[in-house]
């Protein structure tokens, strides 16, 4: 009876292993997934870039500034110029998750960048898996100015 006892608790531990095996590749799996449509929205979005955008960008300042605070024109005027240019706002993460977007005016005129200033941030939107503090746009400027590094 011990050796059928000690024979059952070895392929009870056998089973939990290749199924946490099992488990983590399936989540590998869905994370490669969820990369590829997210470069997939991110391609689509770049490929209708269009010349209307690239015209219009210059507006988005224009915009940002009615848009604003008074208080917070320059911090948001900065927000807008590092996200631009960070590695950390991942397009297509962002319009992957916020499907409304991709049809909307920001997308067809503006940046997903200027919406996340304008309004994600407020709409606590994420705009990437790794950042979630969402206390001041004071702190996601810092965040943003040390994630390149």
């Amino acid at each position: 009876m011990d050796a059928e006892k000690k024979q059952l608790s070895t392929l009870k531990r056998s089973y939990r292993k290749n199924l946490s095996k099992l488990d983590n590749e399936r989540y590998c799996i869905n994370c490669l997934k969820e990369e590829i449509s997210n470069n997939k929205t991110e391609i689509e979005y770049l490929k209708n870039n269009s010349l209307t955008k690239k015209i219009l960008s210059p507006i988005g300042y224009l915009y940002l500034i009615i848009k604003s605070k008074p208080k917070e024109i320059s911090l948001n005027i900065n927000l807008y110029q590092t996200l631009k240019n960070s590695k950390c706002f991942d397009v297509g993460f962002y319009l992957h998750n916020n499907k409304d977007l991709i049809n909307s005016k920001w997308c067809k005129y503006f940046s997903p960048e200027l919406h996340y200033i304008c309004n994600g941030f407020e709409e606590d939107r994420t705009f990437n898996k790794k950042y979630f503090n969402r206390n001041s746009k004071k702190e996601l400027l810092d965040y943003l100015l040390n994630c390149d590094k």
